[in-house]
Parts: structure tokens; sequence; C-alpha cells
């Protein structure tokens, strides 16, 4: 339930809200140690659908998790309109369960070739499952 997700926690005894402010992070401070290509120009973050956009966007929401990423990050959030289709360079395999899987690796590297340098960072986003380079008896 959205509303119980977001429910205040009570304020500790003897304490105020500025006090509880004052002791987290603040936004510049943020800002400042955001671990993002440090030769940003656009103040963009570009979000790139990797395979079937509508099925994605049956399970999120794109332009609300934009909106409240841009509230957040104070950075321009870009949803690229045209989605990443996957092609034989994902090396798509069946997992043991039956599941269309794509490499990770691969899927990275297809990314970096269409990232505008210029940009913060490039986030993909897929409903497709995805694989390690090389067995994981579990992910961490």
């Amino acid at each position: 339930d959205f509303e119980q997700a977001w429910t205040l926690l009570p304020l500790p005894e003897g304490t105020t809200w500025w006090e509880q402010y004052c002791k987290t992070q603040t936004y510049d401070a943020f800002r400042q140690a955001i671990p993002f290509r440090p030769n940003t120009t656009n103040k963009t973050i570009d979000i790139a659908v990797v395979g079937d956009i509508d099925l994605v966007s049956q399970a999120l929401k794109l332009s609300d998790i934009a909106v409240k990423l841009e509230a957040f990050l104070g950075l321009h959030v870009a949803i690229r309109p045209d989605p990443v289709r996957v092609g034989t360079w994902a090396q798509t395999r069946t997992s043991s369960d039956g599941r269309e899987q794509v490499g990770a690796h691969f899927l990275l590297t297809n990314l970096e070739s269409l990232s505008d340098v210029r940009s913060t960072c490039t986030v993909g986003l897929t409903n497709t499952d995805i694989y390690p380079p090389k067995r994981y008896d579990y992910v961490t």
C-alpha cells in the first residue's frame, strides 16, 4: 500500500525535527559526492529501455520515475523515445527454468556504445532476465 509505505516515523523523544534534520546529509553535500562522470556537461540522466518498451511500461510508470529522479537529484532525466532492440549481440540464452536471458556484460557494452558522453549517466531498464559473464551460485 502506497500510503503505508510513506508513513512518517514518530519523532524521537527529547529531540526536535530540526535536530533530526541537522543529522542528515545536505543536498549540496550530496551533489558534491555523487559518483557520476566528472566531465558531465548537460546535467542529464538518460534512461534507455532495453527490449519491449510496452512490457516495461506496463510494470513501471517511466514518466513518474523521471519526475521523482529529477526532484531528488536535481538533474534533467530524459527517457529515450526508442528502445534498444535486443539483437544477436546480447547472446540470448534460455535459463534452466525456461526464461529468456541476455548477457549483462553484452548489455552494458551496448549501452556504453550508445551513451552520450556529455550525460551524467545512462540507466538501462529491461524486463528481460540477465546473466553475468561467468556462473555465480548467488547474486550479491
